[in-house]
Parts: structure tokens; sequence; C-alpha cells
């Protein structure tokens, strides 16, 4: 029983996660919403080395905001955590999050960044299609393949 809630409070977000960190003002302060390891996918990979770079950078507060809490705590040692409605976040990156991507966005009240990528063509896929008619409801859009582009324009 002791093992279960150690690995529960190692690869979850927790109420206490969200309360016992500080915000720096001069920061700018960035949700990344997505898969995080444990979860095997593309999008956790990513979402692993991707954010590591992006700690590196002092000017920059990175806030997890893991897809159903999970996280593996213990690779992202200076992360801190946040929920898609935490105000104090300057903005939040949807990184690869499918048709989860809906209700993220209505959930968010800073600036709102949605990096998808689309793997077939919009026009002639209708999983795509749904996808992309969601992501036009971010203030910003990233990171599109350059054969989508054209037709989400």
């Amino acid at each position: 029983m002791i093992k279960r809630i150690k690995r529960y409070i190692s690869t979850t977000v927790t109420p206490i996660d969200l309360v016992i960190q500080r915000h720096n003002a001069s920061r700018l302060k960035i949700g990344w919403c997505s898969a995080f390891p444990p979860t095997l996918n593309g999008a956790a990979s990513v979402t692993y080395h991707f954010l590591k770079k992006l700690m590196l950078y002092k000017d920059i507060d990175i806030y997890a905001i893991p897809l159903g809490g999970r996280i593996d705590k213990g690779l992202f040692d200076q992360i801190k955590f946040a929920n898609l409605n935490s105000k104090y976040l300057d903005a939040v990156v949807f990184f690869c999050l499918g048709f989860s991507i809906e209700s993220a966005l209505k959930n968010t009240y800073s600036k709102k960044i949605a990096w998808q990528t689309a793997h077939g063509s919009i026009i002639n896929d209708s999983y795509e299609k749904k996808i992309f008619l969601y992501l036009k409801k971010a203030d910003s859009i990233l990171a599109l393949t350059k054969g989508t582009l054209s037709e989400y324009r």
C-alpha cells in the first residue's frame, strides 16, 4: 500500500504541488499542457526533451499542466505545476492534444497557443478537420506541417 501511495505521489500532480510553489513576477510564466512521461507516446517524449531545454532559460518559468495529472516528477526537478485556469500564467502552450484541445481551450484564461502537427489533409481527413476547427479558438497556432498550413489559411 505504501509503495502505491509513493508511486501515485511521484507521478501525479496533487493539490499540494500547486500550493507549495513561488511565482517570480519578473519571469515569463508559460504553462505547458500535454502528455508527459510516464505516458508512452511521441507527444510525451517531445515534451520531455523540449521542456528540459526551455527550463535552462533563467527568465522563463515553465508550469506543467499534464493531461490527466500524470507526470514523472523525478524527470522534471525544477518544473512548477498549474491548472488550466491558473490566472497567473502569461500563456499556455497546448502541445499535440488532439480532440482534448476543445475542453482545454474553454478552461484557460491566459493567452492560448496551440501546437498541433497535422498528419493529414484537413480537406480529406475528417479527424484532422475537426481538430483544426477547435484550433481556431486559440490565440496563436504553431508547428503545422507545410502541406496543411496552406489548407488551414
